[in-house]
């Protein structure tokens, strides 16, 4: 494997100072430079190093993006060994740091990505007006070291098929923003509604809801790997407890110790392991990139998806829950708790029928979730429809007897019935 510092001493002595591209005038196309630079950065560095394409320094944050996003397809294009970090783990650094995607950033805060990504390599450059044309160059920095070397500078000629496309993008974009923003809204709408539903005049009279679970717990074959998966949760014993109150009461169910936030991980299954121990610290958005990483070297790895949705239910993002758990699902149909955790984000945004389809899933696959039977029975207590709520809360205590939760649900619901 080649050493960063061979890297430097050849972009140094290579690509210095020159500038590269076509020697027609006007130089070469905006795709063309990012293709070109593409390869080089691909046979310069070392096989299966880890990088981030963080910022490109131009007048506007769109034309940034897109310079990003399609340096980052041109590496998908031609089969790098390199691993680029996904664009949805940099919002966290954005935020962290400071940094802005059309800002110049200094190698002191491009080490401080690097750590915070778990990469190697910090991509950035500039897309510059040079009169008539533009200047695009691209720097590696060692995230270890610091140490910054020039891969590719080209003059690019700013044509109508650029800005046409610059233009797609950036409406694509504003669409997706707009999208993005509206889902957010109906979601707090609905669990608005949902919150204001669930209330009565009296306190006493209210029912309560467990919330996400671990499918280790409640699946029949006890393997180590079963009980490692759909990890952090409320724990099922605590009592008293709504759904909208366990943001801090997430216990670790796999083994975390033996991971530091100083390590490096190598593969998925550490990934996730870090990733829980995150969540478990209330830090959702390390966790989620960790989460986001484990899916990078394994995009088939259902725990991840599932670990990464109970993340967002806590942030509250129940469509961004719902979608990983669905997809968790998919990988895998036969965690009961998967099912079990997609119908609480479900009855979070009102979507009750949805909710108790996965109820019903969840105690098709393991016929003693009593958790699942309390939930549903919380949904038709929510309808008003007190006799299945009654049978649910009966049906959960007769799997355990002591179950507080239950008990306080049964007689609330008998209270609401009219019942003695």
């Amino acid at each position: 494997m080649k050493h960063f510092c061979c890297l430097l001493t050849v972009a140094a002595l290579l690509f210095g100072c020159a500038t590269f591209g076509s020697k027609k005038k006007g130089g070469i196309s905006l795709q063309e430079a990012i293709e070109q630079t593409a390869r080089k950065i691909d046979s310069e560095m070392p096989t299966g190093s880890r990088m981030a394409i963080v910022s490109i320094e131009s007048s506007s944050d769109n034309l940034s993006d897109y310079i990003i996003e399609e340096l980052t397809n041109a590496f998908a294009d031609i089969d790098s060994n390199i691993k680029i970090s996904g664009k949805h783990n940099l919002d966290y650094v954005y935020k962290e740091l400071g940094v802005k995607v059309s800002e110049e950033i200094s190698d002191k805060t491009a080490q401080s990505a690097g750590r915070y990504l778990n990469v190697h390599f910090i991509i950035t450059g500039q897309f510059l007006e040079a009169g008539d044309n533009f200047t695009f160059k691209i720097d590696a920095i060692n995230a270890q070291r610091a140490a910054r070397a020039t891969i590719s500078q080209f003059t690019v000629r700013g044509d109508e098929e650029m800005w046409q496309m610059i233009a797609e993008f950036s409406a694509k974009k504003a669409a997706e923003d707009l999208n993005e923003a509206a889902k957010k809204k109906a979601a707090a709408d609905a669990a608005a509604a949902a919150a204001a539903a669930a209330k009565t005049d009296d306190v006493t009279n209210k029912a309560v809801e467990e919330t996400v679970t671990k499918s280790g717990d409640d699946d029949a074959q006890k393997t180590a790997e079963a009980n490692k998966e759909d990890t952090f949760k409320t724990d099922e014993t605590t009592d008293s407890k709504t759904i909208d109150d366990t943001a801090n009461n997430i216990a670790d169910a796999a083994d975390t110790s033996k991971t530091g936030e100083a390590d490096t991980p190598k593969d998925a299954e550490t990934f996730l392991d870090r990733g829980i121990m995150f969540a478990n610290q209330g830090d959702y958005n390390k966790a989620i990139m960790d989460f986001n990483d484990a899916l990078d070297i394994n995009p088939n790895y259902s725990s991840a998806y599932n670990n990464r949705g109970i993340v967002y239910f806590h942030q509250k993002d129940y469509n961004k829950a719902i979608a990983d758990y669905t997809q968790a699902i998919r990988l895998n149909p036969n965690k009961a708790a998967m099912y079990y955790n997609r119908g609480i984000a479900y009855r979070h945004i009102n979507e009750y029928d949805k909710a108790i389809i996965d109820y019903n899933l969840a105690i098709r696959l393991n016929p003693e979730y009593m958790l699942a039977y309390n939930n549903r029975g919380y949904i038709h207590f929510l309808r008003k429809d007190y006799s299945r709520a009654i049978t649910d809360f009966e049906a959960a205590l007769r799997i355990d007897p002591n179950y507080s939760t239950a008990k306080r649900n049964l007689e609330t619901a008998k209270q609401a019935r009219g019942i003695r």
